[in-house]
């Protein structure tokens, strides 16, 4: 096994705005593995809440890339045990490692992945597509830019209500709200109702990400599901 890698900072094709903030690119790893010829590639981002830079992905690569090279590649599963006790606290790295294996895995077999894990894809849930927060026009601009079935609309700022009426003026498809922990616990149970009358599916990261306390008292009340992402980083 070969690998290599590069990093790329990825441009939005739109300033990317959320509750914490605004970014124009994407900082990326991008991996190729080598087997016998047959070349495969993974991507990991770096996302600030978890603390892992890309600059830290290569340096924990560099230091143990003899080892990553050194196993005697079999099957996918088995690669990623191996990686996941080599690199216990870089899980971005060995996403990345793991998604090249099994783009070797497949084209040695020529099969495409899905039918390692399942019948088909028809079933699978459609990918929502994400609404930065920006103002009322530029949000509903990027929203007819890119029609879709399902949307994720960031939220988190003094007039969500005020956005999300006006995109759904917009468009009948389905909403699903991020607000990037940007809420109170009394906001969010104003919010949410409102909300679900506006055809949202669910919201993502109400509340601070160690507000348990507050989160307890949502999830009683809320009238929408209720996801974690910042809360949930390992």
């Amino acid at each position: 096994m070969q690998v290599r890698y590069w990093q790329y900072a990825l441009k939005f094709r739109h300033p990317f705005t959320i509750s914490k903030g605004t970014k124009t690119h994407q900082p990326t790893l991008i991996v190729e593995l080598e087997h016998f010829g047959i070349k495969g590639y993974g991507e990991a981002p770096a996302i600030s809440y978890y603390d892992i830079t890309v600059e830290k992905m290569i340096d924990d690569l560099e230091q143990k890339k003899e080892f990553i090279e050194k196993f005697a590649f079999t099957d996918p599963d088995r690669y990623w045990h191996y990686l996941h006790h080599l690199f216990p606290k870089n899980h971005f790295l060995v996403c990345a490692l793991n998604m090249a294996a099994w783009d070797i895995f497949g084209k040695l077999r020529k099969k495409k992945l899905y039918e390692f894990w399942s019948k088909g894809i028809a079933n699978n849930p459609t990918t929502d597509y994400t609404i930065g927060i920006d103002s009322i026009d530029a949000m509903i601009t990027k929203m007819k830019e890119k029609p879709w079935p399902v949307y994720k609309i960031k939220l988190g700022t003094p007039n969500d209500i005020t956005i999300a009426k006006a995109l759904r003026k917009e468009t009948d498809s389905p909403f699903r709200v991020d607000a990037n922990a940007a809420w109170t616990v009394d906001e969010a149970l104003n919010i949410i109702p409102e909300l679900k009358k506006l055809g949202v599916e669910l919201v993502e990261q109400p509340l601070a990400k160690d507000n348990w306390e507050g989160m307890k008292i949502l999830y009683e009340q809320s009238s929408l599901p209720l996801f974690a992402d910042e809360s949930c980083v390992t």
